[in-house]
């Protein structure tokens, strides 16, 4: 039986922070996690002044899962997320999934082929270049 889901900031003796919903599952005694982004540090310099932060990525990248199983084991610790995070966090996710839906259609669009344009979407100078000097020739 699984708890209640809420949305956490988890270490993992990896040393990777993520941030995730999550549900514990103490009969198996492992954590279940939905749509997990990584944690990573960012330091900007402006005008003299240093600015601190975080920006979220893909934890995995090479899978379309959005539900992971962590033994408990491998978790240092974990805590409740803040209003704030949690809503940088959807923004995040939102994000990442409409990048990645963009990118399927594209490569579902253009059928393996990265030459071709689809339009609404920028092409290489040179393509536009052709099709220009192609529509002017022919009116």
């Amino acid at each position: 039986m699984m708890e209640e889901e809420f949305f956490a900031t988890i270490k993992l003796s990896s040393g990777e922070e993520i941030i995730s919903r999550v549900a514990y599952v103490p009969d198996d005694d492992m954590v279940i996690i939905h749509d997990p982004l990584k944690v990573e540090h960012i330091t900007h310099q402006k005008k003299k002044v240093t600015v601190e932060g975080f920006h979220l990525t893909e934890w995995m990248h090479s899978t379309f899962d959005d539900m992971f199983f962590i033994p408990k084991t491998q978790i240092l610790t974990m805590t409740e997320c803040d209003k704030k995070v949690v809503s940088f966090y959807i923004k995040c996710l939102s994000d990442n999934k409409k990048a990645r839906d963009l990118a399927r259609f594209q490569n579902q669009t253009k059928n393996g082929n990265p030459q071709k344009v689809l339009p609404g979407y920028i092409g290489s100078v040179k393509q536009s270049r052709i099709m220009l000097e192609k529509i002017f020739k022919t009116s």
